[in-house]
């Protein structure tokens, strides 16, 4: 019950409605917020949304152990079943762990090659085969992290018939915007990405801001209010 729940309540209904179908398959996409907003619960809600649809889901972490990363998913878990008022959510977790692989890296160690690397030892040795790769704690800011290293992570998702979903972690201090309206750290390179998601808190609430949609006019006002603590759909 909570899998089609879950799927009817979660932003990406919504989203893919707004987004002409969503990020597709070979295609970059990015949460962009403030820390504590809630961009790694959104990438977790891709996850979920995908594994519930059961496509097989590769989660990223950069700077954070596997264990941390598996409590966030716990925790988000554990809302969700109380939500939906469902007793025991081991049954589930043990879906979802059957379905996903959490891959942690060192800021120092990660690169694009030696992703692509682990990625093509999940396949071969495990027949583990994603279709969503979420990319979390990728540091925009860095000067490695310029217009070559994301073509690469363009071209792995295209190569692999990925969909990519970073988190890009913006400052309130900052005002650098490009033309197209896409903030810092990502205005150099939003060419390379398909979608651009902002969110923002404001009125109890999370609000997403469609900042691009592939090579289509965009209406930044989306109807989609999240609850803060589930970052599921909010009524009205």
């Amino acid at each position: 019950m909570l899998k089609q729940e879950f799927i009817l309540r979660s932003p990406m209904r919504i989203l893919q409605k707004a987004t002409k179908g969503g990020l597709g398959t070979g295609n970059l996409g990015v949460f962009m917020a403030r820390a504590g907003v809630g961009k790694t619960a959104c990438l977790i809600h891709v996850a979920l949304d995908s594994l519930f649809k059961k496509q097989k889901v590769v989660h990223v972490g950069i700077g954070e152990s596997v264990d941390k990363i598996q409590v966030w998913y716990d925790e988000i878990l554990v809302d969700l079943c109380r939500d939906f008022k469902i007793d025991d959510p081991r049954k589930l977790r043990s879906d979802i762990e059957r379905g996903r692989v959490i891959l942690a890296y060192t800021p120092e160690t990660f690169t694009v090659k030696k992703l692509a690397k682990d990625l093509g030892d999940l396949a071969t040795s495990g027949g583990f085969v994603p279709q969503v790769l979420l990319i979390d704690g990728f540091d925009f800011e860095k000067e490695e992290a310029g217009w070559d290293t994301l073509a690469a992570f363009r071209h792995l998702a295209k190569e692999q018939k990925l969909e990519i979903w970073f988190s890009a972690r913006t400052h309130r201090a900052s005002k650098i915007r490009n033309e197209r309206g896409i903030p810092a750290p990502c205005h150099e390179v939003d060419d390379l990405f398909s979608v651009v998601i902002f969110l923002e808190p404001r009125d109890g609430s999370i609000h997403l801001k469609l900042l691009k949609d592939h090579d289509y006019a965009v209406s930044q006002d989306l109807p989609i209010r999240l609850n803060p603590n589930t970052l599921l759909l909010m009524d009205g």
